[in-house]
């Protein structure tokens, strides 16, 4: 696995704290995928930490995606593709 998203900092902020919200607030409003996801709900949220942190490394390089910072990437790609 690539060094540096081993050594990535995932620490807990306000794109994290969005996250959580609306994982949390998906399986709330989705039976489906709260029997999908059930107590591993939050198990989630480092992979999809370590999914933002691949697009945050190679979007500069191959425009994954149009975004002005990481907050507006939870909520417009990984959050919408989710719901």
């Amino acid at each position: 696995m690539d060094e540096w998203i081993l050594n990535h900092d995932y620490g807990k902020n306000g794109s994290t704290d969005r996250l959580e919200a609306g994982i949390t607030s998906l399986c709330r409003s989705d039976p489906d995928i709260e029997r999908l996801l059930g107590p591993e709900i939050l198990g989630v949220i480092p992979l999809l930490q370590r999914y933002i942190a691949e697009i945050e490394r190679f979007n500069p390089f191959y425009h994954l995606v149009k975004v002005q910072n990481q907050e507006e990437l939870v909520i417009k790609h990984i959050l919408d593709s989710l719901g």
